[in-house]
C-alpha cells in the first residue's frame, strides 16, 4: 500500500483481491475535524480473470494551473496514468506496458519524465 498526500486530498493504492476490489482509492480529509471522505475509488486491471493484482508504487504530478495527474505500477507490468479532478472524480487515461517483468520496484516523475524500475530501468517522456 501507498499513500500520497496533496493539500486536502489524500490518493491511497493497494492490493485489489477479488474482482470487486478497488485498487486506487481518493479521499478529502476536512482539516477542521479530521474526518475522511471517500469521494472515489477505482480498480487498475488489465485481466480481470486475475485473483488480485498487486500495486507497487504511485507518484503525483502536478503543474500550476494544471490538473494533477497521477502514476503507478501494478504487477502486471503496467504504468497507468490519469488524472484527479478538483471534485475528487478519478479519470484514468490507460497504461502502458513497460518491459516483459513485473513492474514494481519504483517510479520517480521529474521535469516532464518519468523513470520506472522493475528488473530493468524505463524512461518516459510526459504529454
Amino acid at each position: 500500500m501507498a499513500a500520497v498526500p496533496l493539500g486536502d486530498r489524500l490518493l491511497v493504492v493497494n492490493c485489489a483481491v477479488g474482482a470487486a476490489d478497488a485498487n486506487l482509492w481518493r479521499y478529502r480529509i476536512a482539516s477542521r475535524d479530521w474526518s475522511v471522505t471517500l469521494t472515489d475509488k477505482a480498480t487498475l486491471r488489465i485481466d480481470p480473470s486475475l485473483p488480485q493484482v498487486f500495486n507497487f508504487d504511485v507518484v503525483l504530478a502536478a503543474r500550476a494551473g494544471q490538473p494533477t495527474w497521477f502514476l503507478r505500477s501494478t504487477e502486471e507490468g503496467a504504468l497507468w496514468m490519469g488524472r484527479v479532478e478538483a471534485d475528487g472524480t478519478l479519470v484514468v487515461g490507460g497504461y502502458e506496458r513497460m518491459g516483459s517483468a513485473a513492474l514494481g520496484s519504483a517510479l520517480c516523475a521529474s521535469g516532464g519524465r518519468i523513470a520506472a524500475t522493475a528488473y530493468d530501468l524505463h524512461e518516459s517522456l510526459l504529454a
